[in-house]
């Protein structure tokens, strides 16, 4: 989560509020480092859940992939 949250303050910093597939908000260089990771918790991190979540499954109903988990 941290080093999510790093990446997507420099995707912020770098590309403005229109970095993601979700608009971030448009004083993000106002929130501290704690609401920036609350707005990640409740604005984001459920699409890499969800992500993860997939390639478990794809993982599990095709044994024969090779998937690497770390």
């Amino acid at each position: 989560m941290i080093s999510w949250l790093k990446f997507a303050d420099r995707k912020v910093s770098a590309n403005g509020t229109n970095a993601f597939y979700m608009r971030a908000p448009l004083d993000w260089a106002d929130y501290t480092v704690e609401d920036k990771a609350d707005w990640c918790l409740e604005n984001y991190m459920h699409c890499i859940i969800d992500w993860i979540e997939g390639w478990v499954a794809a993982a599990q109903s095709r044994p024969s992939l090779d998937i690497l988990f770390f």
